[in-house]
């Protein structure tokens, strides 16, 4: 929940990151290229600690569990551990012949965190949900995101070439805010500022100004941040 301190967070996200994977487990095991990558997670991350180094894991919390070195309910164990072991000696001219690997580090954007970028662990609206954690759950900062949503949404039309302007950022607020109450909610959510929008910016053509509609939308709620790669 927002205002959350950042272990209560930590322990929320492995636990539905263990929850999801005890259901891969039952619907059929976890799909065999995740196994692959997680015996190599697990060897790099014995490589990095062989000397009693501490080593932090950047990783989904869908794989955490089968970092542990516990039984994770998709064939992974000390069993597949040892199995990997075993295989070390016999294989080494075969590694030794691999041609050497090159790793390309990609910064995440906002487009790519969106769900409807196809990444599974996504969410949606990722610029939006920023706003939402950032008012920490205060009615009134909801209220101000909402509103600063509105007039980005309307200036973002106004730059595709549709005519919007305060009237409609008021309007936005206004039916988003009453959606809201008719539904006994504290603020509005982006259920009720996507159908404000829809209803006020649309005005009931799907194509045409819709579609301008929804590019703005798409701008102001999924965003268009990106992030930078650690220097080295």
């Amino acid at each position: 929940a927002p205002g959350s301190p950042p272990e209560a967070l930590r322990r929320a996200a492995l636990l539905t990151g263990w929850a999801l994977r005890e259901d891969a487990a039952a619907s059929g095991g976890v799909p065999e290229p995740d196994l692959r990558r997680e015996r190599w997670m697990r060897a790099r991350l014995a490589e990095a600690t062989a000397h009693g180094e501490r080593a932090a894991v950047v990783v989904g919390a869908f794989h955490a569990p089968a970092l542990t070195g516990r039984e994770t309910g998709g064939g992974i164990g000390e069993g597949s551990a040892e199995k990997e072991g075993a295989g070390e000696g016999a294989g080494t001219d075969a590694v030794a012949q691999r041609p050497a690997w090159t790793t390309s580090l990609i910064p995440y954007t906002y487009a790519l965190l969106d769900e409807r970028s196809g990444y599974p662990a996504g969410i949606r609206d990722p610029e939006w949900q920023d706003m939402v954690l950032r008012a920490a759950g205060d009615p009134a900062a909801l209220e101000e995101a909402l509103t600063r949503a509105a007039v980005r949404v309307c200036a973002e039309l106004r730059s595709l070439g549709h005519p919007s302007g305060p009237a409609d950022a008021r309007e936005i607020s206004r039916l988003a805010s009453d959606l809201a109450r008719l539904r006994g909610l504290p603020a509005a959510g982006r259920g009720e500022l996507v159908e404000a929008v829809q209803t006020v910016l649309a005005q009931g053509e799907p194509y045409g100004r819709g579609r301008a509609v929804a590019r703005a939308m798409e701008r102001v709620l999924v965003g268009t941040r990106g992030g930078r790669p650690a220097p080295r």
